[in-house]
């Protein structure tokens, strides 16, 4: 059996996750006008802030195993940044398609 992400790693990964799924909120209400704006707003690159954002757009499989801690040792923030967006091409790039049926 493979070893489970470090608790390190998954409290850094949801603490990202949460983050960005609080920036696309903001955007969709209007509260931000775009990713530049978060980006000076939290003194962070533009880059940065587009790595992070993407984490909104994980699968919700992905990110139940990221709560549950059942994600392969190994696998942290900067592996599930800039992913696909197709869900199961998600899977297919982390090695996880194998491991759900």
């Amino acid at each position: 059996s493979r070893k489970a992400i470090r608790s390190e790693a998954r409290a850094r990964l949801l603490i990202a996750i949460a983050t960005a799924r609080q920036w696309l909120d903001e955007l969709m209400r209007g509260a931000v006008p775009d990713l530049d704006a978060i980006a000076q707003r939290e003194s962070r690159s533009e880059r940065s802030v587009r790595m992070i954002f993407s984490l909104a757009l994980l699968s919700p499989d992905i990110v139940s195993a990221a709560i549950a801690g059942t994600l392969p040792r190994g696998l942290g923030l900067s592996d599930m940044t800039d992913l696909p967006m197709d869900w199961a091409e998600q899977d297919k790039k982390l090695g996880l398609s194998q491991t759900r049926g």
